[in-house]
């Protein structure tokens, strides 16, 4: 990540461990997890919904793969179920290959975003950065991918 003040590195840090929590989660007791793949005309798509035992959304993954393209943007909640976390992966058949990381506190309100371009030109297009409601996303089909 670049530079980051030291006005918000605490804020960066509990977004950090509800990401690190939700990653480190024993799947079987703490978090059920759905999946939803599909073959779309364009390539297939996997969504995928992980919820606590209070039924409460945790994290949402969409992963698409494409004949040009193909990435992964993962979606991370508090207990509370407010969106903390976005991470974007994208790669391109040109070359590009991008991760972009966006950070929220407890309101929704964006503190901090890093961009960082691994290989290749960046390429324009790219995933929501933002998705509030994990649920209604899960159950979209290839067409609002």
């Amino acid at each position: 990540m670049g530079l980051i003040s030291f006005a918000i590195r605490p804020k960066i840090h509990e977004v950090q461990a509800v990401q690190e929590q939700i990653d480190n989660a024993d799947f079987d007791d703490e978090l059920e997890k759905k999946s939803s793949p599909l073959h779309c005309e364009w390539g297939s798509l996997i969504r995928e919904l992980w919820k606590d035992r209070d039924g409460t959304p945790r994290r949402y993954s969409m992963k698409v793969f494409g004949e040009e393209t193909s990435g992964e943007v993962i979606y991370y909640y508090d207990a509370a179920g407010h969106h903390r976390f976005t991470f974007e992966e994208f790669r391109s058949t040109t070359g590009t290959h991008r991760v972009r990381r966006v950070f929220f506190d407890q309101s929704g309100s964006r503190i901090y975003r890093d961009r960082e371009m691994l290989a290749g030109k960046d390429y324009p297009e790219g995933y929501e950065l933002v998705e509030q409601h994990p649920e209604r996303a899960f159950a979209l089909g290839c067409a609002d991918a």
